[in-house]
């Protein structure tokens, strides 16, 4: 799609709207006529809008994405059998939306090399628009009803004199800042690289590191270990050469291992250890699943205390009690399948592919102790951000030589060379194509 080159102005439109509905709810929620709400008419139109470049069906062109087509197919079959079994086709309905977005965002980042600026540019405007907020409410001392004393959760009342408040930001409590913040930081980073005026990307830096302070205001444990595991994946995939690969995932297994037995003999992780243990005998109980959206209400009648869940605090073993082994395994499937993408992509040098990298990585370290996507303006950004990722690992039929972590070296590369060839700048390694 995209035979001219150029990103279809509707469809990038319609991706604007909804990225910024995810960070700022600007879209009314209520229905428009049946089903079709503000936000799923802007999704057919923008999709309506990149079908409507394609000039002639290429198979060849979509080949490679039949992985991500089969899992994403999988998964709205499995969640559609408990949706049908307990009525639960709404929620249903908002997992196909976000599904959607994902077709959105990889189809405009197809369409040309130099959409990738622009949804740069909106993750940018995202991290600014959420983290300045939540920084704000920090700083002030705004109430949010939400206060942390300890990392361990020890001493979060908000009536006690030593605690901060915690920031939300433009999200309904810190951890769904926390997730959209991490997830679209790096993007955010990225934008700011590819400026070429040494004073516009200095303020972009800016914005982006209070983007980063956010995070930190937000008091949230699994947004500080995301943090670090997205620096990890930027040292690794800024040179992704097989050995640094292996280590990588061989430092993640080992990293996984260790949590797992210092849970198992007594870690302190609060109640997360009830939820899940709950979650696992709800799975036995329900082997297709009770249905997305459902697994909050039942998991706080089986976990002791007046406390309410609106999931399992893990967004794999979550999926498991929603959509069964069968959305299990589709959503294992989406997560190896985005991170090939990103892998292939960084090894060709490109800089979409290490920040997207970056953003997914950082995520999933953070879906081992939460589930973010049950809430659908977090959802929307993370098939968002995956769409994105499956795109870049196959780049654009029109290449050219646009954003780089180094702006300066841009000056050095051919517009014409469709397979340029990397550039070293010091240590660093630059790529004279853009996804």
């Amino acid at each position: 799609m995209g035979d001219n080159g150029n990103v279809p102005i509707l469809a990038l439109i319609a991706l604007a709207l909804v990225v910024l509905d995810a960070v700022a709810d600007v879209l009314p929620d209520a229905s428009l006529f049946w089903v079709v709400t503000p936000v799923r008419l802007v999704i057919v139109v923008g999709l309506l809008a990149l079908a409507a470049t394609v000039r002639r069906v290429d198979t060849s062109a979509l080949r490679w994405r039949w992985p991500f087509d089969l899992c994403a197919l999988a998964l709205l079959a499995a969640a559609a059998i408990p949706a049908y079994v307990y009525d639960g086709w709404s929620e249903w309905r908002g997992l196909l939306t976000s599904v959607a977005v994902a077709y959105l965002a990889a189809g405009v980042l197809r369409s040309s090399a130099e959409s990738w600026r622009a949804v740069t540019l909106l993750a940018f405007g995202a991290v600014a628009t959420a983290g300045l907020t939540g920084l704000r409410q920090t700083v002030q001392g705004i109430p949010t009803g939400f206060c942390r004393g300890a990392l361990d959760g020890s001493s979060d009342s908000c009536g006690h004199p030593d605690v901060y408040m915690r920031a939300i930001g433009t999200f309904g409590n810190p951890n769904l800042l926390a997730a959209f913040l991490v997830l679209m930081l790096p993007l955010a980073v990225a934008y700011a690289a590819g400026h070429t005026q040494r004073n516009s990307r200095a303020v972009a830096y800016l914005v982006a590191a209070a983007g980063v302070a956010g995070v930190l205001a937000t008091g949230s444990r699994a947004g500080m270990l995301a943090l670090l595991a997205s620096l990890v994946a930027f040292v690794i995939l800024r040179r992704p050469t097989t050995t640094r690969l292996v280590a990588g995932a061989a430092g993640a297994v080992v990293a996984l291992t260790a949590a797992g037995i210092a849970i198992a003999v007594g870690g302190r992780i609060g109640v997360r250890a009830d939820v899940w243990a709950a979650a696992v005998e709800l799975v036995r109980q329900h082997p297709l699943g009770v249905g997305v959206g459902r697994t909050g209400n039942l998991l706080a009648a089986r976990v002791p205390g007046d406390e309410e869940f609106q999931h399992a605090h893990n967004l794999w073993l979550d999926m498991l009690l929603a959509a069964g082994p069968v959305g299990l395994l589709a959503t294992i499937g989406l997560t190896v399948f985005a991170a090939a993408c990103v892998i292939r992509a960084a090894r060709r040098g490109s800089a979409a592919g290490v920040a997207l990298g970056c953003a997914l990585t950082a995520f999933a370290v953070f879906c081992l102790l939460d589930n973010p996507v049950n809430a659908i303006r977090n959802a929307t950004a993370a098939w968002f951000v995956l769409g994105l990722a499956v795109a870049a690992g196959h780049g654009v039929r029109h290449r050219r030589s646009l954003e780089v972590f180094r702006p300066e070296d841009r000056e050095t590369a051919s517009a014409a060379d469709d397979h340029a060839p990397t550039v070293r700048h010091g240590a660093s390694r630059i790529s004279r194509e853009s996804v």
